[in-house]
């Protein structure tokens, strides 16, 4: 089983739909996936259940965690994905300490770019493999560039090459209880998301 985390300590910054989208992709791909919603909101368990179809969610903390990743493993889950819950050190570093892959997004502006060491530092003492992920991005926009200069100049983290576009589909398909990929597999954002997958197999040792 590989255990690929979602974490970022500052809310808004695209957790829960990354980890929504990122479910879906790996089940498309034959995958037996479960999401851990840890996020006090449990916005992805809602939308499991609005959409009654998989992936499989199922909403726990950090006290729990272990249980449930133990759990996951016995009943042959082949990805299992956590939502971390924003603002917290505790759930972040749980899921770090199970994961196989921490997987941060990070908006292009000042605030996130500074919002992310906390996030940083807590991973970095569970030695968990992690990256960035650029989240809600517009192509031309020179924030871009310069949030890539920042957090290759700050934190010794490689940035996920697929980037995540400021997307109505995004948005849209979570309307319809779907993921981009069901809501428009052809989208420009379907095939971000399908490159981000992609990436994440190749960092956790696994074929497409």
């Amino acid at each position: 089983m590989k255990v690929i985390a979602i974490a970022q300590q500052k809310g808004g910054a695209g957790k829960t739909t990354l980890a929504m989208n990122l479910a879906v992709a790996a089940h498309e791909r034959g995958r037996r996936v479960l999401i851990l919603d840890m996020d006090p909101q449990q916005s992805i368990l809602r939308w499991h259940e609005l959409r009654g179809r998989a992936p499989d969610v199922i909403a726990t903390n950090e006290r729990d965690l272990a249980a449930y990743v133990a759990a996951a493993a016995e009943n042959d889950v082949d990805w299992l994905v956590i939502d971390t819950a924003p603002k917290s050190e505790a759930s972040i570093r749980r899921a770090a300490e199970a994961a196989d892959l921490l997987l941060m997004p990070c908006q292009p502006s000042k605030l996130d770019r500074h919002a992310v060491g906390d996030t940083v530092e807590t991973v970095r003492a569970t030695r968990t493999p992690a990256a960035f992920v650029l989240n809600n991005c517009i192509v031309t926009s020179k924030l871009v560039e310069t949030t890539v200069e920042d957090l290759v100049g700050n934190y010794d983290v490689p940035i996920a090459p697929a980037a995540l576009g400021k997307r109505t589909a995004f948005v849209a398909a979570l309307e319809d209880n779907q993921a981009v990929l069901e809501y428009e597999p052809r989208g420009k954002a379907a095939a971000e998301v399908r490159a981000l997958y992609r990436f994440v197999c190749k960092k956790i040792g696994e074929k497409p």
